[in-house]
């Protein structure tokens, strides 16, 4: 007779059968806080303390309404970067022992395809970068924790920081808000909070959110999952609103489908769709004023990829003043869309890079079974954010890189051996109907 999990089966319930003892639960969950924490001020504190100081005034000559620093956040940048390296190489030591057992295949790819890009870069361009070793640093820094499904939780709780976070900002504060009379729904000004524009917030939320459905109640699920939709859309992110969108339509059509295997099916199939609006559309597209002028960009950036569709420009492709701009005249930071920029700066090896990032993140999330939803929702929100953003930026560490990256390497490292206990709400859910109905036919 089954009288429940006795207190020997802690690493089954916690989805971890495989996992070394060393490695707890709550240490896993404080290991990877840190890291958020100490990526989010590196990426975000000096915006976030110059509008303290100055309050939003804009950098319109080198970014859409981004915030102008003051030289004390300036002065900040070197030592928060000092702190990230640190929280990474202090993690890793102390996961040194456990993580040499761990399988290292998806790292060493991931670590190959970085590392390629900068010798590639160096060989275009004869510049070094930095930022593309940051991440090989944070991805090593993530692979050691050796994060359970359940773990991840945590983004949940993150999601609801900042979606609670930049509401309650903006009730009190007038430089949460960010004057753009293009895009706001309700006026002249969208929801940024405490970021430096509301791109960034909106990004951000879009690949935290599905996460919501890993918090234990239903209070705190809906709590999160409705103050993030609600910061959405006061931030008028229009990409990150279609992400979320996407990502919200893949995970009811999940959560009314009783069988794994058509569950699989439809993670590859969605992810597959998100995948082809990414390459096609930028290719299709003619008028240079569609999507708020992102068809400008595209028409040029495609054309200029053309011309070194082998090996690329470099990772300084669009640097203010870069190659583009040179050619162009047209600033753009990046390429509002994931499959043009990476092709743009390094040709068939940033295609190659996109496959190692990519394919593994949504084999994990169509393989795994108690979190499937909540991983599935994330992945497809990523994805769809790369139709007209580049949530994956290789040649800088800014913005909502702290969410997004960090995001993407939990899904590419977790471990799936997790065994329903500490299910998403809907997967679970839909496991117990599941199971009944096998137990009746049986």
């Amino acid at each position: 007779m089954n009288t429940g999990p006795s207190r020997t089966s802690v690493w089954a319930r916690e989805g971890t059968t495989h996992r070394p003892a060393g490695r707890t639960a709550e240490r896993r969950t404080r290991q990877l806080s840190f890291l958020i924490a100490a990526a989010l001020a590196y990426t975000s504190m000096p915006a976030m303390v110059s509008l303290v100081q100055n309050g939003r005034q804009y950098d319109l000559a080198n970014s859409t309404s981004s915030v102008v620093l003051t030289a004390f956040a300036e002065g900040m940048r070197t030592p928060l970067a000092v702190v990230l390296i640190g929280v990474c190489i202090v993690i890793v030591l102390q996961n040194a022992a456990q993580s040499a057992h761990q399988r290292a295949g998806r790292l060493l790819l991931v670590i190959g395809a970085l590392a390629a890009m900068v010798i590639m870069d160096v060989l275009i361009s004869g510049s070094f970068n930095d930022a593309a070793l940051l991440l090989i640093l944070i991805a090593i820094t993530v692979w050691t924790m050796g994060l359970a499904s359940p773990d991840l939780r945590i983004l949940g709780v993150v999601a609801g920081i900042v979606s609670v976070g930049s509401l309650v900002l903006a009730l009190f504060w007038p430089a949460a808000w960010q004057q753009n009379d293009e895009k706001g729904f309700l006026g002249e000004d969208v929801l940024a909070g405490a970021f430096s524009q509301m791109n960034v917030l909106g990004i951000a939320l879009a690949v935290l959110l599905p996460f919501a459905l890993l918090l234990r109640t239903r209070t705190m699920r809906w709590t999160v999952m409705v103050a993030s939709v609600l910061t959405l859309f006061l931030a008028a992110s229009r990409t990150s609103l279609i992400a979320a969108g996407i990502s919200v339509l893949v995970m009811l059509v999940l959560r009314v489908q009783k069988q794994a295997v058509a569950r699989t099916a439809t993670i590859w199939m969605a992810a597959g769709a998100v995948i082809v609006m990414v390459i096609l559309l930028p290719l299709i597209t003619d008028d240079r004023g569609a999507f708020t002028s992102r068809g400008a960009i595209w028409i040029n950036t495609r054309g200029f990829a053309a011309e070194s569709w082998a090996t690329g420009h470099g990772l300084e492709t669009f640097r203010f003043g870069g190659p583009l701009y040179q050619v162009t005249h047209m600033p753009a930071a990046h390429a509002h869309n994931l499959f043009l920029h990476y092709v743009a700066m390094m040709g068939l090896l940033g295609l190659v890079t996109l496959v190692v990032l990519v394919l593994p993140a949504v084999r994990a999330a169509a393989n795994a079974s108690s979190t499937r939803i909540a991983f599935a929702g994330s992945v497809t929100a990523m994805l769809g954010l790369g139709i007209a953003e580049v949530p994956l930026r290789v040649e800088t560490f800014d913005g909502p890189a702290w969410a997004t990256w960090l995001v993407w390497f939990c899904l590419l490292f977790v471990a799936l051996d997790d065994r329903g206990v500490h299910a998403d709400a809907w997967s679970a859910r839909s496991q117990s109907s599941q199971r009944a109905g096998k137990d009746v036919g049986d």
